[in-house]
């Protein structure tokens, strides 16, 4: 009896193990479709990341969907044997280009499938359905594949459920070879043929034609009374249709501006964006629209001097049932992420005034570290970062002269000052004073996303609008910090650079060595001060290339010239580095010394020893 009871245990076991297991085996999963890697589901075992559909779909199984986020994709897929479900979250930003071919192919599908939400460019047959055993739902789509292109070819007696689509200039959009599909509240719009002529009109009900070169079927009722009943209508005024209709991927936007002459049958449910029943015609109508609208686009901001709100016009969305837009906004800081939100609601008057609050401005430190290189005709200034500063100001003028030139501003703590005066000829410079102090302005970064409802993140935009910076407010200053320099020229021959000292530059390897630098300052305080010295820099800016040359030539010598530049670079430092009182006090020290010596020398008795 012990045994039976636990040969039974074993075998329920069993049975739960294989039907736990099974379940675990076609438990169906979403995969995600997206442009970059960046973008894949947090958890990528459960929702598995492809970046091209003919992945996803190899490593699909039955019953599996595929969610595809918005950018542009390669098709040119066959599904086969497979119901698979594919969607765009985002119909109007979501692309399968068949790139000249068919995009799409389902064969030998046995079970129930959707494709929706996406917009088919580019192909030379958009979908093709062949050999299906069961219904195909094509839904909420747009397809401007071309204008000799086929946009949907039925081969088979499936019957695929065509509904809420918008076929726009193509050269076919739906090709059947059976006389029996369901054809429901679509909008065809300027395509050469909008449906074959044999099939039945039966199933073709609230649907909108306009400027179609060929209806096809002879027998479709237009202006029925019973709207849901083969309500088609024919010619409406496509200028209040469409939001934007331009034939490039970033203008194309399929949504209504209104909602038209026509109303959608009822089967096939209320809209998704507004709730809305009957529902409107197009892909944009109906229980499986994507509920995003498309971005705003345009954003720019303003304020006046003083102002504590800005001016922000931007690129209103023609769209009927956008209610709404959201302001995002950060201070001082790019984003997103952003801190601030505002509902302007649909502003009016527009442009909308967003007030905002200015934080309170620190003190600021003049710059430090401030230090000149010079070049031809130029001066490079760069400085330490100011803390809490927003930008420099930058102004400069000729030592001679009695103002200084127009400010400008800078966002780094560098700037080139050019088309500045070099030497004379006889090396006479002319100095520049430059005066740079930071600023504090109070900046807003802002973007815009639009909105269906209001408070409802998944009736809003996916992406912001361009971001637009406005200054706010009175700018602050701190003290400012100043420099006197002078440009250096351009030594032709020998070819060195143009930096001046030369030999000591090619003795010690580098323009930036203390050394040189060292140097270069006793010549500008002491040499350029006075005409002898003028003369003598003139006569060093002649015949001194050459011996950087030489030293340049053998490098064996320049230990011998650094040695023998030690007393002068010694001097050098002493004269430009040490105050006015060191200076005195060296000079009183040696003079000194100097009296004693010649002292001593007087006293001492002359002749041999006594």
């Amino acid at each position: 009896m012990g045994q039976k009871r636990l040969h039974l245990v074993h075998t329920v076991g069993a049975i739960l193990f294989v039907v736990l297991m099974s379940s675990h085996e076609v438990a169906a999963l979403e995969r995600w479709l997206v442009p970059n890697n960046s973008q894949c589901a947090a958890n990528q075992t459960t929702n598995p990341c492809h970046l091209t559909l003919q992945d996803a779909v190899t490593q699909a199984s039955a019953g599996d969907s595929i969610k595809v986020l918005p950018g542009t994709y390669p098709a040119n897929v066959i599904i086969t044997t497979k119901n698979i479900t594919i969607y765009g979250v985002e119909t109007a930003r979501t692309f399968f280009t068949g790139n000249g071919s068919t995009a799409l192919t389902v064969s030998a599908v046995t079970a129930l499938m959707d494709i929706r939400n996406i917009t088919f460019v580019n192909a030379l047959v958009g979908i093709v359905v062949s050999n299906v055993s069961s219904q195909v739902n094509i839904k909420n789509n747009v397809f401007e594949v071309g204008n000799t292109a086929t946009a949907i070819q039925v081969m088979d007696t499936s019957s695929p459920s065509i509904v809420n689509n918008t076929f726009y200039q193509n050269g076919t959009a739906i090709s059947s070879a059976p006389n029996s599909l369901s054809i429901i509240n679509n909008i065809f719009s300027g395509n050469s043929l909008a449906i074959s002529a044999n099939v039945l009109v039966d199933n073709i009900l609230n649907n909108l034609f306009f400027q179609n070169g060929d209806i096809g079927p002879p027998t479709i009722i237009f202006n029925t009374v019973d709207p849901n009943y083969r309500g088609n209508v024919n010619n409406i005024n496509i200028d209040t249709l469409f939001v934007d209709r331009a034939a490039t991927i970033t203008a194309r936007d399929f949504h209504l501006i209104s909602r038209p002459a026509i109303t959608g049958h009822t089967s096939a449910g209320a809209n998704s964006i507004n709730n809305f029943s009957p529902p409107d015609v197009g892909a944009y109508g109906g229980s499986s629209s994507d509920t995003i609208p498309f971005p705003v686009s345009g954003l720019s901001g303003t304020s006046s001097l003083g102002s504590a709100s800005i001016d922000l016009t931007w690129t209103l969305n023609k769209c009927y049932m956008v209610s709404g837009y959201n302001i995002y906004y950060n201070v001082n800081k790019s984003g997103p992420p952003y801190d601030n939100t505002a509902d302007a609601g649909i502003p009016s008057p527009f442009p909308y005034s967003l007030p905002v609050t200015l934080p309170t401005a620190s003190a600021l430190t003049a710059p430090t570290n401030l230090t000149s290189s010079p070049g031809n005709g130029t001066l490079t200034l760069s400085w330490a970062t100011v803390d809490k500063a927003t930008g420099y100001e930058v102004t400069y003028k000729k030592s001679t002269d009695t103002t200084f030139s127009t400010p400008f501003f800078v966002n780094t703590p560098s700037v080139i000052l050019a088309g500045l005066a070099n030497p004379t000829p006889d090396g006479v410079p002319t100095y520049y004073d430059i005066s740079i102090r930071a600023y504090y302005q109070t900046t807003f970064y802002l973007a815009v996303k639009d909105y269906y409802a209001a408070n409802t993140p998944s009736k809003e935009a996916l992406t912001f609008s361009n971001e637009a910076i406005a200054s706010v407010g009175t700018a602050t200053f701190g003290p400012a910090s100043t420099i006197q320099d002078f440009p250096e020229p351009i030594v032709a021959q020998p070819s060195l650079p143009n930096k001046g000292c030369f030999i000591a530059t090619a003795a010690y390897g580098s323009y930036s060595a203390s050394q040189v630098q060292a140097l270069r300052k006793f010549r500008d305080q002491y040499l350029l001060t006075n005409t002898v010295g003028r003369a003598f820099v003139g006569w060093y800016y002649t015949y001194g290339p050459m011996g950087a040359q030489f030293l340049n030539d053998h490098p064996g010598w320049k230990p011998v010239v650094r040695i023998a530049l030690i007393p002068a670079v010694g001097a050098a430092l002493f004269l430009t580095q040490t105050s006015t009182m060191t200076k005195f006090v060296s000079v009183m020290i040696i003079s000194m010394l100097i009296v004693l010596v010649l002292y001593r020398n007087k006293l001492r008795p002359s002749g041999g020893i006594q």
